[in-house]
């Protein structure tokens, strides 16, 4: 074996280093005692609050699931079980804009926030509900929890329709 061909097989053999794995902390199963202060921030938890849909059609539909595929709708209500401070509630379209909407919000012990769309949304789009802090990183309840920004992606049922006023794709001739 001549010695560009040994230094080569000891650096094919040597090769990288690898890094070391890392696992993952499962906290499902680290409980704390209730009664201890851990003196660790436990994370924002899981907002709870229920979704109900009402379609163009005078339906009804209870719950959203991300990345859904649903009937064209006429207005999303949301319904909280306590009050929530500095919140901003939203419906972005496919290309990351607001949907103009006009919004009624009710407050008696809890929250209730129905999002009315001026038009309807557009089929076979791409649209986004999204609950995040109007000022903050994160947003809060009346008992002091915080919450992450939450985003809820969903398709309208429906062939997709060429936006009005957008110039149609010319074949080229060579």
């Amino acid at each position: 074996m001549n010695g560009r061909a040994w230094w080569l097989s000891a650096l094919v053999l040597a090769g990288c280093p690898k890094p070391p794995v890392v696992e993952p902390i499962d906290a499902s199963v680290a409980e704390l005692d209730a009664g201890v202060d851990a003196g660790v921030d436990a994370g924002t938890a899981p907002l709870g609050f229920e979704i109900e849909l009402e379609t163009t059609d005078a339906g009804v539909i209870m719950g959203l699931d991300a990345g859904a595929t649903i009937e064209p709708l006429r207005a999303i209500t949301l319904t909280f079980p306590t009050a929530l401070d500095d919140v901003r509630f939203r419906v972005m379209d496919w290309t990351d804009s607001v949907v103009p909407s006009d919004d009624e919000s009710t407050v008696d012990g809890g929250l209730t926030y129905r999002i009315v769309f001026v038009q309807p949304l557009k089929t076979g789009r791409g649209y986004s509900l999204l609950i995040d802090a109007e000022t903050n990183d994160t947003f809060a309840d009346t008992r002091g929890h915080q919450y992450d920004e939450l985003r809820i992606p969903f398709r309208v049922a429906g062939d997709v329709q060429p936006e009005p006023g957008a110039p149609r794709k010319k074949k080229r001739k060579k």
